[in-house]
């Protein structure tokens, strides 16, 4: 049987790109949220990022270790499913993944949008960059893979690509508490206007909210 040819990459990825490296840690398996950049590819044989930092330093990442890479493009949500090679430290940082054999791609609209207007508090991660504390807002469409939300900043910052935490409830005692990554912004008047993707790490959460916007 002929091999199958190795995946083309040329269309969904550039040199340059933000990826998240999704990795499971520890013994009860969290997962954890790494940023990283496409250094380049070699088709069929490996990906090169550079190596994430976490808490001030590089991350571990043991050889073999399996990894998602994610990312978004054109309103979708691409998933690359990788295992570390090897890394190397000299002259710079950087991380071989094995070169994924699959694609796994989904659109961020594909799930029903609600509009709403539910109070939100949100705070940045991570907390030593601007916007620094907590901000109060209003979501005002929400899905289960994310929601549009209207915040006032007090300061001028790089919004694109950061990630924060969001508590909002969808009655009186369901109170929902989410990581968030921001996708695209808006300014509106004095504040800013962001589209955020969930990054959920409790089913039950986003159940909810999926039930929710199928019942309004």
């Amino acid at each position: 049987m002929t091999p199958a040819p190795p995946l083309s990459l040329d269309r969904i990825l550039k040199v340059g790109s933000t990826l998240y490296l999704y990795v499971k840690a520890g013994l009860m398996r969290h997962e954890r949220k790494l940023g990283c950049e496409l250094v380049g590819w070699q088709e069929g044989r490996f990906l090169l990022v550079t190596h994430p930092r976490e808490g001030g330093s590089t991350a571990a990442l043991p050889a073999n270790e399996p990894v998602v890479l994610r990312y978004v493009l054109d309103g979708e949500v691409f998933g690359l499913r990788a295992q570390v090679m090897r890394v190397q430290f000299q002259p710079v940082p950087l991380v071989f993944l094995t070169f994924p054999t699959e694609i796994e791609n989904v659109p961020l609209r594909s799930q029903p949008r609600v509009s709403v207007r539910l109070p939100a508090v949100v705070s940045w991660l991570p907390a030593n960059r601007p916007p620094s504390g907590v901000h109060f807002g209003f979501l005002i469409d929400v899905t289960p893979d994310g929601a549009l939300l209207d915040v006032a900043l007090p300061e001028a910052a790089m919004l694109k690509g950061r990630s924060l935490h969001v508590t909002f409830a969808l009655g009186m005692d369901d109170e929902i508490r989410v990581n968030a990554s921001v996708r695209n912004v808006a300014q509106d008047g004095h504040g800013y206007r962001l589209g955020l993707i969930f990054n959920w790490t409790s089913p039950d959460d986003r159940e909810r909210v999926r039930v929710f916007c199928r019942l309004h």
